[in-house]
């Protein structure tokens, strides 16, 4: 079993009873530094996931603003083949 695949119940126990564990074996200073820079290492993997995340969400937008895009100029070639021939009935 894989680190991302524990369950979010056992995945919460298994952090409590480290962190437990960790805090019992350090002075009050060091609980302090090291739970801090703990919480910093976290903001920084969720900042650079926010980015990632932000990125692919324009990547996407700019594929579907593309794909309506293309749409657009083929109704638009309709249209014009579509007055031709109205024309020509005429």
């Amino acid at each position: 079993m894989s680190f991302f695949n524990i369950p979010p119940d056992d995945f919460a126990i298994i952090a409590a009873i480290l962190g437990v564990g960790i805090a019992n074996k350090l002075d009050v200073n060091e609980q302090n530094s090291l739970g801090n820079f703990l919480q910093l290492v976290g903001q920084t993997i969720e900042a650079v996931s926010a980015q990632e995340q932000l990125q692919q969400a324009l990547i996407q937008k700019e594929k579907q603003n593309e794909q309506l895009q293309m749409q657009l100029e083929i109704l638009q070639k309709q249209t014009e083949l579509l007055k031709k021939q109205i024309e020509d009935n005429c």
